[in-house]
């Protein structure tokens, strides 16, 4: 029983984010928004709802903190660890709040998962020098 519930929170998750990448194309960007958190409480496998959630807050101003986008985007890493573009946002993300000992530690773990990322080597350059 455990099982099908658990395939079925993933299902909805995953329903629900394509339904948020739609209304994304159609510029229903606050629409968007809400499906992505409604996913992410269904506590997906992966990052992405996380992700984009953050994504999306950032891209319509709101008035959340630097913080708030940061626990969206460690959220992510931690169900996601090997996808560079979250590794990428954490590190901003730390780097913003002035934590270059956690910058450091997401972006030399970008530059792992794909060492010709310049995205990366220049995350990680920064990281070092704060």
């Amino acid at each position: 029983y455990q099982k099908a519930s658990e395939k079925a929170r993933q299902v909805r998750a995953e329903t629900l984010i394509h339904q948020a990448e739609q209304a994304e194309q159609y510029g229903r960007t606050k629409e968007a928004l809400a499906y992505y958190q409604r996913a992410c409480e269904c506590d997906p496998a992966d990052g992405k709802a996380w992700f984009l959630q953050a994504k999306v807050r950032k891209s319509l101003g709101e008035e959340d903190s630097p913080k708030e986008l940061l626990v969206l985007y460690k959220k992510a890493v931690m169900k996601s660890p090997k996808v560079l573009e979250y590794r990428l946002a954490a590190a901003e993300g730390y780097l913003t709040l002035g934590m270059a000992a956690n910058a450091l530690r997401e972006a030399t773990a970008a530059v792992e998962i794909d060492p010709k990322n310049e995205a990366a080597k220049g995350l990680l350059k920064r990281a070092k020098q704060a």
